[in-house]
């Protein structure tokens, strides 16, 4: 759990404006140290997606006083959710067959191991579900972390009984891409998100005649 200060006495009500960030006993410290850059730049999506006032002072996040417990939420929920990692490439697939194999394992379980409960088509739609929302708003909090741990578990999943590799690479690359971009250090594009909205109602196109 990251470390937080809190400045001043508590206190309640509505969150305060984005110039009350300058004065020291009206807001509190999140020191996200420990976080990789992809997690910070998650959290700030969220943040904003949420209309939280917040500013950086390197891996300090500094929010209004009234916001705190709202941002515990939300580092609560980027901590729970998986990191991409190397999100570039498209999944190999070691089954061309499209079997599942002999074990029809559709991807990873917490330990390690193939996991026979993860189902294509529910994975889809958590897919499809995230990108309407995306596409709607592209700094959407449910959609953001949605979207992030899709793309997590379309990576460690073997190709689905029926789908062609270059088919279901094509999925996984449009949820990765989002992803990415999702994760990225860098500012928002100028359109205020509009890329980003583009690449998920072109997934969401994608995804519809599959759920």
């Amino acid at each position: 759990m990251p470390d937080h200060l809190d400045h001043g006495p508590h206190t309640t009500g509505a969150t305060p404006p984005a110039t009350d960030l300058d004065h020291g006993d009206s807001r509190t410290e999140f020191g996200l140290d420990d976080w990789s850059v992809e997690d910070r730049a998650l959290l700030d999506r969220l943040l904003t997606g949420e209309d939280i006032p917040h500013t950086w002072q390197g891996a300090t996040v500094v929010v209004p006083r009234g916001s705190q417990y709202v941002v515990d939420e939300l580092i609560d929920q980027v901590e729970m959710a998986a990191t991409p990692g190397t999100m570039a490439e498209p999944p190999v697939h070691d089954d061309p067959a499209g079997d599942g194999g002999e074990d029809g394992g559709d991807g990873w379980d917490d330990a390690g191991e193939w996991d026979d409960d993860v189902d294509a088509q529910e994975v889809l739609g958590e897919a499809f579900l995230a990108a309407d929302r995306l596409a709607r708003r592209a700094s959407d909090p449910e959609g953001v972390l949605a979207m992030v741990a899709v793309h997590e578990t379309m990576q460690a999943m073997r190709l689905p009984f029926g789908f062609e590799p270059a088919v279901w690479d094509d999925l996984v690359a449009g949820v990765a891409r989002i992803a990415v971009a999702l994760t990225d250090e860098a500012e928002p594009d100028p359109g205020g998100g509009e890329q980003l909205e583009a690449w998920a109602e072109d997934l969401r196109a994608r995804l519809r005649p599959l759920v």
